[in-house]
C-alpha cells in the first residue's frame, strides 16, 4: 500500500512544485533586501572600546548584558574548515541555486507526506533573509505556508543584490550558535577559546551541528556533528566530537577581553555597545606604570 500512495504523492508534488515556485514569486509580499553594506555598518557588539591619545585599544568592555556579540568578521577571515562544515550541513549546494534549493524543497516534502520529515529544505540565503526580515504585528497569525512563500521570495531578491560570500558571511555573522552568543567570532571565543581563522575540521563540524539546535544536549550536537561529518568523510571517529562537546559545552561560555589596561576608567566612560571612546592616556605609559606598581607590590 505505501508504495502506490509514495507514486500518488510524488505525482501530486511534481504538480505542486511549480504552482510554490509560482505562488513564491507572485503573491508573498517581500521587501527589497538592504544593502549588505547596511547590514556590516549596522552590527553592534556587545563590546566598547577605550582609546589611548594614539587610538590604540586601551580597554575592552562588555556593556550589552543581553546579548553576546563581538566584532563583525569578514569571511576571508573564518577558516575553510568551518564554511565547508556548515555548507555540508546547511546547503550542500549554496553555489549552485539562486536562493532556493528546490530539489531539497521536493524532497522535504516528500519525506513529509510519507511521515519520514528528517530534513529540512531551508537554505542559507533563506535563512539569511529570515534573519533580515522587518518585525511584522501580523506575524503570529500568520500561516506557516505563507511565512514559507515570503521566505522563498525574500531569498531570490537576496540573491540578485548579494554575491554569494556576501550572503555567508552575513549568515557566520548573524546566526545564534548557542545561549547568548550570536555570531562566529562570540561562539568560536566563547566555546572554543579561540577566533574563527583558527577552527579546525572537528571543531568547524561541531559548531555546525549547533545551528539547527543551538540549546541541545551536548551528546545530541556531538551526534549530528559526527553524522554530517561522516557524510563528508564516511570513516570518521565519533568520539572526538564527544569529547570536544562535553568539554566545550560543560561550562558557561567565557569571552575574556583582549586589552584591559584601565578598569576603573572604562567602567565610567564606556555606556553605548560598540563605541570607540578616545582619551588622553597613553597605553605604553599606562603598562609600564603597572608593571612598576606590580613588581612593588610584589617586594
Amino acid at each position: 500500500m505505501k508504495r502506490p500512495f509514495f507514486l500518488l504523492a510524488s505525482g501530486v508534488l511534481f504538480v505542486a512544485l511549480p504552482l510554490l515556485g509560482a505562488l513564491a514569486w507572485f503573491s508573498a509580499p517581500v521587501q527589497e533586501p538592504p544593502p549588505f553594506s547596511d547590514v556590516k555598518m549596522a552590527w553592534r557588539p556587545s563590546e566598547a572600546w577605550l582609546l589611548d591619545r594614539n587610538g590604540e585599544v586601551l580597554h575592552e568592555l562588555r556593556v550589552d548584558a543581553s546579548v553576546r556579540r563581538l566584532e563583525w568578521v569578514p569571511l576571508e577571515e573564518v577558516s575553510p574548515a568551518l564554511t565547508r562544515a556548515l555548507l555540508w550541513s546547511e546547503d550542500r549546494r549554496f553555489d549552485n541555486h539562486k536562493g532556493v534549493d528546490w530539489l531539497a524543497l521536493l524532497s522535504a516534502a516528500a519525506d513529509y507526506l510519507t511521515g519520514e520529515a528528517k530534513r529540512g529544505a531551508s537554505t542559507v540565503s533563506m535563512q539569511v533573509a529570515g534573519m533580515l526580515d522587518r518585525p511584522d504585528p501580523d506575524a503570529g497569525s500568520r500561516r506557516t505556508l505563507d511565512r514559507k512563500l515570503r521566505q522563498i521570495r525574500a531569498a531570490l531578491a537576496l540573491e540578485r543584490v548579494w554575491t554569494k560570500g556576501q550572503i555567508l558571511e552575513a549568515y557566520l555573522n548573524l546566526a545564534s550558535f548557542r545561549g547568548e552568543l550570536q555570531g562566529i567570532a562570540a561562539a568560536s571565543e566563547g566555546l572554543l577559546g579561540k577566533s574563527p581563522s583558527g577552527l579546525d575540521e572537528t571543531e568547524s563540524f561541531l559548531l555546525a551541528a549547533l545551528l539547527p539546535s543551538p540549546g541541545a544536549a551536548p551528546s545530541r550536537v556531538a551526534g549530528r556533528a559526527c553524522e554530517v561529518a561522516r557524510a563528508f568523510v564516511p570513516h570518521t571517529e565519533c568520539d572526538r566530537f564527544e569529547r570536544l562537546a562535553a568539554e566545550s559545552f560543560g561550562h558557561p561560555p567565557r569571552v575574556r577581553p583582549a586589552v584591559a589596561g584601565a578598569p576603573q576608567l572604562a567602567h565610567r566612560l564606556l555606556r553605548t555597545p560598540g563605541a570607540r571612546v578616545p582619551t588622553t592616556l597613553d597605553l605604553g605609559i599606562q603598562r609600564l606604570a603597572t608593571r612598576l606598581l606590580s613588581e612593588q607590590l610584589r617586594s
